[in-house]
């Protein structure tokens, strides 16, 4: 990134306003699964999502979130947040509010301008609701065992994602940086920089050995 850069976004973030560093590579010899293996190796807290359209129509973009600097949970009716995912993956603190509003809360936290150009999946809040989510919603009738013993909600919100671009066969790899107390700007582009860096480290390896199948 160039000096112009920095100097906006030390700008933007002095002002307190979120934003996302972002880097464009070609991806003509990549694939999602590969692009997977290589950045989630040994992190937790990671996903990929594909999209297919009327079943059979893969869709344009595939999405890989890691390196949660959130995640939020809801189990029993109450809601858990973990502001500190990649030091202490236990340091869940109870949240006050009721889930719905509490998952309401977090989503108008993490408001970003997304710049013009890049995937609009480029930050956000990714994860699951539980059918069990909806009776903060409507009634439910009661009865049904449960066997997975899996929270109700999980949600998380990636410091790093890799957006394949099917249609320009471009991958964008994504840092997005909440402004937070004690870090300053310098501080936050760095890291973004670096989570960046390290992505395409590791693209550029091997794929890590899977497992053969019995």
């Amino acid at each position: 990134m160039g000096d112009d850069f920095s100097t906006r976004f030390a700008e933007q973030y002095e002002a307190g306003k979120s934003q996302i560093v972002w880097r464009r590579i070609v991806a003509d010899l990549e694939t999602p699964i590969g692009t997977y293996l290589k950045l989630a190796q040994e992190r937790t807290h990671s996903f990929l999502l594909e999209s297919v359209q009327d079943g059979t129509t893969r869709g344009r973009y595939s999405i890989i979130g890691l390196l949660p600097d959130l995640i939020v949970r809801v189990e029993d009716g109450t809601a858990s947040v973990n502001r500190q995912a990649q030091l202490d993956p236990d340091a869940f603190e109870v949240m006050d509010d009721k889930p719905l509003d509490a998952l309401r809360g977090l989503v108008a936290e993490s408001q970003i301008v997304v710049p013009e150009g890049l995937p609009p999946q480029s930050a956000g809040i990714y994860g699951y609701l539980g059918y069990e989510m909806v009776r903060y919603m409507e009634v439910l009738p009661n009865g049904n065992p449960d066997d997975l013993k899996t929270p109700e909600a999980v949600l998380m919100r990636p410091s790093l994602l890799a957006i394949f671009d099917t249609v320009k066969d471009e991958l964008y790899l994504t840092a997005p940086v909440y402004v937070k107390a004690g870090v300053s700007a310098r501080q936050a582009l760095e890291a973004a920089e670096a989570r960046i860096d390290d992505a395409i480290a590791r693209l550029g390896r091997a794929l890590p050995a899977t497992p053969a199948l019995p």
